[in-house]
C-alpha cells in the first residue's frame, strides 16, 4: 500500500518567495515610468543632470533607456507574479523552468552593481530569496519514485 506523500510547508508556500521577489520589481518600475512618463523633463541634481541638461539629443536617449527600463521591469513583475501564483502554485514543471529568469536578472543586476562599483546586498538577498523558492519544492516537482 502507498501512502501518499505529505507535503511540508516549505514547499507548499515557496511560490509565496518568488511572488513576493517578482513583485519587489514593481516599487522601481513605478518610480521610472513616473519619472520619465508623467515628468519627462525633470531632472534631479543627480550624476545625468549635466548631460541631460547639457545636450538634448543625448538626453532624449536617456530617457528612452530609462522608459524602456522602466516597462521591461513592469514586464518582469507582472510575468513573475503570475507565473508564481498560478502554475508554479500548482505544481506545474514547466512553471519551476521558466521561474529560473528571476535567479539570472538578479546576477545580471549584481554583475552591473558590482561594475558600477554600488552596494549588492539589495540583490543578493532577492538572489537568495529567488533561489530558495526554486529549490526548497524540487521534491514537489520531482517526486522519488518508489
Amino acid at each position: 500500500m502507498t501512502s501518499a506523500r505529505s507535503e511540508k510547508a516549505y514547499e507548499k508556500y515557496a511560490w509565496v518567495l518568488l511572488f513576493v521577489s517578482s513583485a519587489l520589481f514593481l516599487p522601481t518600475s513605478v518610480f521610472f515610468i513616473h519619472s520619465f512618463f508623467v515628468m519627462p523633463y525633470v531632472v534631479t541634481t543627480g550624476d545625468l543632470s549635466n548631460v541631460l541638461g547639457g545636450s538634448p539629443p543625448i538626453a532624449t536617449w536617456i530617457r528612452g533607456i530609462f522608459r524602456d527600463t522602466a516597462i521591461a521591469q513592469l514586464g518582469i513583475a507582472i510575468f513573475g507574479m503570475s507565473i508564481a501564483a498560478v502554475s508554479y502554485r500548482r505544481g506545474e514543471r514547466w512553471a519551476w523552468y521558466a521561474l529560473w529568469y528571476l535567479p539570472v536578472v538578479f546576477l545580471a543586476y549584481i554583475g552591473s552593481q558590482v561594475v558600477l562599483g554600488n552596494s549588492v546586498a539589495p540583490p543578493t538577498v532577492l538572489l537568495i530569496i529567488s533561489l530558495l523558492g526554486l529549490l526548497l519544492p524540487t521534491r514537489r516537482f520531482w517526486p522519488r519514485k518508489g
